[in-house]
């Protein structure tokens, strides 16, 4: 998701607290013309040109805006899920294998299991989804 800091005006009654949000100083002045026009920013997601929900809408400093970009990179960055071997409690190799019972196991674990059930090596797909933290549908 790239997001991007744009300029926002929002009209204000007497306790500046902002009210509806425009593009242009213009159309919030029409719409308002009695109440006090705020300058501030917004936080938009340049693939919807949308503003990013989880924001706060009008931000007063340019600042502020880019701590919550900061913040949603960095969110972002460590939303990857660790999946790990389910065989031995512990064990640190990667997951790469699925038994059809739904367990995850490492490529040493998966082949030892593979002799007492059905085990197979999890596909490309299927190891991105785990990573994401959604389940794995079918055996």
């Amino acid at each position: 998701m790239k997001l991007k800091i744009v300029s926002l005006f929002a009209n204000s009654n007497k306790d500046r607290i902002y009210g509806d949000i425009y593009n242009s100083s213009e159309d919030c002045l029409q719409a308002h013309p009695h109440d006090e026009v705020l300058h501030g920013f917004g936080v938009m997601n340049e693939n919807t040109k949308l503003l990013v929900d989880a924001s706060d809408d009008f931000y007063r400093s340019e600042t502020a805006a880019q701590r919550f970009i900061d913040e949603q990179l960095a969110a972002a960055s460590t939303s990857e899920k660790r999946v790990s071997c389910q065989m031995e409690r512990g064990c640190p190799e990667p997951v790469t294998h699925l038994d059809q019972d739904g367990w995850a196991y490492c490529t040493g674990h998966g082949l030892q299991r593979r002799l007492s059930q059905p085990c197979r090596k999890l596909r490309p797909h299927e190891l991105n989804r785990l990573k994401r933290g959604d389940q794995i549908t079918k055996y």
